[in-house]
């Protein structure tokens, strides 16, 4: 890759400390060559990430619960940093910011998305909770370009082969 035609990858993920979930694949993207930049809620953990490591990180309070106004205002955020920052790929993590991202990156018209599942949060769950939870892990492995579930378990528990 020539100097100068860095690749962009923009990594969506929450809460700021799941950061540490991908601690290697920071370093290991910018030494191939990418530009990394992270959409994630404001936290120490960003701004240890951008100051460490020079990626670059757009705060989107991205509430870790359901609720429907805070999260079409995150999705509209996430929109418009996917909007006017054309990135190569797109990969999403966490539940709520998969899903959000993942949409997100539809809507701006973004063709390259990558959805790395570590696990279900909503197993405890129970009746319309976890069926409304299903449908929302449904949708994003879906949607999602490339669905990189982590172990062979979490893989044949996974809905997105229905």
């Amino acid at each position: 890759m020539k100097p100068g035609n860095k690749k962009k990858i923009c990594v969506i993920i929450n809460p700021s400390f799941a950061i540490a979930l991908l601690s290697q694949l920071w370093v290991y993207w910018q030494v191939h060559g990418w530009e990394v930049h992270c959409i994630t809620s404001p936290g120490q953990e960003d701004h240890a990430l951008a100051s460490s490591l020079g990626i670059k990180t757009h705060p989107v309070h991205i509430e870790r619960y359901p609720s429907p106004w805070k999260d079409m205002v995150s999705l509209m955020r996430i929109w418009w940093i996917l909007l006017w920052n054309r990135f190569d790929l797109v990969h999403v993590s966490t539940p709520k910011a998969s899903f959000l991202g993942v949409l997100a990156g539809r809507l701006s018209f973004h063709s390259r998305i990558i959805y790395q599942v570590h696990g279900r949060a909503y197993e405890h769950m129970t009746g319309w909770k976890r069926r409304f939870m299903n449908l929302c892990e449904w949708l994003t492995c879906h949607m999602a370009t490339v669905v990189n579930p982590v172990s062979f378990g979490l893989e044949s528990n996974l809905s997105m082969k229905d």
